[in-house]
């Protein structure tokens, strides 16, 4: 692909223009369902961008994913999951959530921030079918950032979850679900303890809607920190795609936790994430994509800004267009695509826009 970028430090106070071009290169591995007990899914990528003018920012991307599971002949089920990825833009390459279910409390990626980062996952789950229509599961995840920049704080978090689940019609499932996060920072840093809930609903072998719509409670307590109040509120677990006819799909969620932060030693963020967008399949060939995406992270301790301790919120908004387009049989495929990105923050050395422009064409085998 090759990309014209009109902010390529993404900062209000050095904006600069240029353009790169960035091969890429995946595989991807898929075990038969029908033949095996084990299912086996692997994925691995290789990328390195090139800048015209500013070749200081030149860089590699890379990472691999591993899931696994087993299904005997008992009631139950053994799931895991690996992944490793280093980044310094974008994450473009964000696992799928199909297996094992702790969305809510993983650590979040902070995609406005251009720093050189390695995400670390694993885990390993257990589901237990009690009745025809019962299923109790707990799972445990660990997760990691960790940046080359020293000024930056690593973070890790230890994840537990359990549910129970029960189905109520052929397409749905009503479950409830209780989860633990023990987040620490590095370096000497800060640690929180987050527990959170969740009632709620999820498709099953539904042809037009797969989705979840979870809503509960979340508490936040950052024991580290000397004086420091504890946070509650309302956790909301949402995300869906609804096949809303033959040509259209709509996309969407919203999602919020705490975490803490990589900038502030002992402080924590709440994030709020939601997203919508829409799939257009125009013809057999052509397919236009659209997206909305909106980021609020909130600090719960003011910060220094200068001289003065103030209080630091930021809002992240980026809207997108894709259009691909498909050779009539044949595996090769060219797209164009259009972003705008912007940041606010009630600190205005945070403050950025950004757009980019990408003409790509991929080839699968």
């Amino acid at each position: 692909s090759a990309t014209y970028d009109d902010n390529v430090y993404r900062t209000g106070n050095r904006e600069r223009d240029d353009f790169f071009v960035e091969p890429e290169l995946s595989l991807d591995y898929r075990s038969s369902t029908e033949t095996n007990r084990w299912m086996l899914r692997g994925s691995g990528f290789y990328a390195h961008r090139f800048y015209a003018q500013e070749d200081s920012l030149d860089f590699d991307a890379f990472g691999e994913e591993l899931k696994l599971r087993y299904q005997g002949d008992g009631p139950g089920r053994w799931e895991a999951i690996q992944g490793f990825r280093r980044m310094e833009d974008v994450d473009r390459h964000v696992p799928e959530s199909d297996y094992i279910r702790l969305t809510s409390i993983q650590l979040q990626d902070i995609n406005s921030l251009s720093a050189r980062r390695d995400i670390l996952d694993g885990g390993i789950a257990y589901a237990h079918q009690l009745t025809d229509k019962s299923e109790g599961s707990m799972s445990y995840r660990y997760s990691s950032l960790g940046y080359d920049d020293s000024t930056l704080l690593d973070l890790g978090a230890h994840l537990l979850q359990a549910e129970a689940a029960y189905q109520v019609s052929e397409k749905s499932i009503l479950y409830a679900d209780l989860g633990y996060s023990r987040q620490e920072q590095d370096k000497g840093g800060g640690s929180a303890d987050l527990a959170l809930g969740h009632l709620g609903a999820r498709t099953r072998h539904s042809e037009k809607l797969v989705g979840k719509f979870g809503l509960g409670f979340q508490y936040y307590d950052r024991s580290s920190a000397e004086g420091a109040d504890n946070e509650q509120g309302v956790s909301v677990d949402t995300a869906f795609d609804w096949l809303a006819s033959e040509k259209v799909t709509l996309h969407g969620g919203l999602n919020n936790g705490h975490q803490l932060s990589s900038f502030y030693e002992d402080n924590g963020l709440a994030y709020v994430n939601t997203w919508a967008g829409l799939t257009y399949r125009w013809t057999e060939q052509f397919q236009l994509w659209l997206r909305g995406l909106y980021r609020r992270d909130s600090y719960i301790d003011d910060v220094v800004s200068g001289d003065l301790l103030r209080e630091r919120e930021d809002e992240r908004y980026e809207v997108s267009a894709r259009l691909n387009c498909r050779a009539t049989s044949s595996r090769w495929e060219a797209y164009v695509q259009a972003s705008h990105e912007i940041v606010q923050s009630t600190l205005p050395e945070y403050e950025y826009d950004d757009t980019r422009l990408t003409f790509g064409t991929q080839v699968a085998y």
